[in-house]
């Protein structure tokens, strides 16, 4: 008889022959789960601009209903990115919304310090709160994002047809956030209503944080990365044109018929557009368990 030889080889646990998502998406670091809370509670302020006639009186700066809707809309799409990677508490999706708001909050804060003098000084407490808020948030987002990078998490490489798409996509919104910031009155001339060089500065941000999440998605995503960027991308450019169309309701100041309205139009259109197929795509990938 043959000497009975102990195997060294000990069979994987049942049901880890095939890895899941969660396995590869670990979940998110403590300080940015607490600011992505913190995000959650402190941008509701923010989402009040949708009633002008509530925050308008208590804005730290002097701000026109055209102008606090379209920011209303911005802040109603950060709120439900913010909830949506809240939820999640994982890498993926919270990954791209960090990103993105780390470089919209740094813009907005670039153009407050350099239209400093546009804060009103009669509203002392407004003031204070958007300085402490932008500026903790924007090095709180930082760090995180920088915590967040630390771990690769789950993702595809795209095809090369859908990453050439993206990355002429990222294009177009860094030129137009580069002419927003730095020629303002030229960018926004064919906008339906007068936007100032204050307000044309912080809404570059919206398209500079756009191409942070398309560079993210250049390499590798998943299909909640994908949801989450198209979430954004559809409710900011369907809300961008809702929000203009239901101020001028009342206000009857936009001439719809013009070239540079339906500029504007295709503009925030293709913005949603482009969000709607980035979902189809969230879907189809999840579909095949990406």
């Amino acid at each position: 008889m043959y000497p009975r030889i102990q195997s060294r080889w000990h069979p994987p646990p049942q049901g880890t022959h095939n890895r899941s998502l969660a396995d590869d998406n670990p979940r998110l670091p403590r300080f940015a789960a607490g600011t992505l809370i913190a995000i959650c509670v402190g941008v509701v302020l923010g989402v009040a601009l949708l009633a002008p006639a509530v925050s308008i009186p208590r804005w730290p700066w002097d701000i026109k209903p055209f102008n606090a809707r379209f920011i209303g809309v911005f802040y109603l799409a950060g709120w439900l990115g913010a909830l949506y990677a809240a939820f999640s508490g994982r890498i993926s999706p919270a990954r791209g919304f960090i990103l993105e708001a780390a470089v919209f909050t740094g813009v907005a804060t670039l153009a407050s310090v350099i239209h400093r003098g546009s804060f009103l000084a009669e509203r002392p407490v407004a003031v204070a709160v958007w300085w402490i808020t932008y500026i903790g948030f924007c090095s709180a987002l930082i760090f995180s994002a920088r915590l967040v990078s630390r771990s690769p998490g789950p993702g595809l490489p795209p095809t090369t047809g859908r990453r050439q798409l993206r990355d002429l996509y990222a294009l177009g919104t860094t030129a137009y956030g580069l002419a927003l910031f730095l020629a303002p009155a030229a960018a926004t001339a064919f906008w339906p209503w007068p936007v100032d060089a204050f307000h044309a500065r912080v809404y570059s941000g919206i398209f500079f944080a756009g191409t942070a999440v398309l560079w993210g998605l250049r390499r590798r995503a998943a299909a909640a990365d994908l949801a989450m960027a198209g979430l954004l991308q559809t409710v900011l450019g369907l809300g961008a044109i809702w929000g203009t169309w239901s101020i001028d309701q009342t206000a009857q100041r936009v001439a719809w018929s013009t070239p540079g309205t339906w500029i504007w139009l295709i503009l925030f259109g293709g913005m949603a557009l482009a969000g709607l197929g980035m979902l189809a795509e969230a879907r189809s990938l999840r579909s095949r368990g990406g």
